[in-house]
Order: structure tokens, then sequence, then C-alpha cells
């Protein structure tokens, strides 16, 4: 998997009933729409920092993992090179 559309991947996020509404609006500032895939979401260069700092790493991880998304970000966080 991996492709998910940004308002698809935010409606799993507030589906998945783990997620506080002020994290998800977290998430949803760090995650932007693909210029060249259209309405893909990618998370932005800095989203990892933000996500560390606010405590929603391992979080989204897990939820990421669970879901098939972002599967490189995923495959590298388990290396330790995220």
């Amino acid at each position: 998997m991996g492709y998910i559309e940004k308002k698809e991947l935010i409606e799993k996020l507030k589906s998945d009933n783990s997620f506080s509404t002020k994290e998800i609006d977290t998430l949803d500032s760090l995650i932007e729409k693909d210029k060249i895939r259209e309405d893909e979401a990618v998370l932005k260069e800095w989203a990892i920092t933000k996500l560390e700092e606010s405590g929603l790493r391992n979080k989204f991880l897990t939820f990421c993992e669970t879901n098939g998304l972002f599967p490189q970000w995923v495959e590298n966080a388990k290396k330790g090179i995220d």
C-alpha cells in the first residue's frame, strides 16, 4: 500500500480513536499533498522532528505500520535512520 490521500488519512486518524483532536491537528499540519502525485499524503521535511517534539512519533509510527502507510519512513525508523 503506502499511497493514501491526505483527506483519507485524516479521516482514518479520526476513526482510529486513539488520537486526540489536538494530535490530529498536529499531524494534519505535518502532512502535505504531494505536488507531483496530486493528493497523495506526504510528510513534510521537518515532520519527524516535530513528531518527536510533540511526543507523537511512536504513536504515529505504530499507526502507519499497522495501516501500511509511509512504508519507507517506517522501515527507516525501524533501522534507526529516520
